[in-house]
């Protein structure tokens, strides 16, 4: 997800939980592209601001939040 970053472990697997339950395997959702990393991964934004509602929801953190 670009530009949320999950909060610890036990929070990564709630929050993989969670976006599970919000597109469950097997749906189809939108990807926008917004950059590579430094490994060659690409960076997207999914669906509609799915990072933000698990920011919203406590799951993740807003990488200015870190920083």
């Amino acid at each position: 997800m670009g530009g949320e970053d999950v909060i610890s472990p036990a929070q990564y697997h709630a929050a993989t939980q969670r976006l599970k339950q919000l597109h469950p395997i097997g749906q189809t959702i939108a990807l926008r592209e917004i950059t590579g990393d430094r490994y060659g991964r690409t960076v997207a934004e999914a669906g509609e601001s799915v990072g933000l509602q698990l920011v919203s929801e406590g799951y993740a953190v807003g990488i200015s939040q870190i920083s």
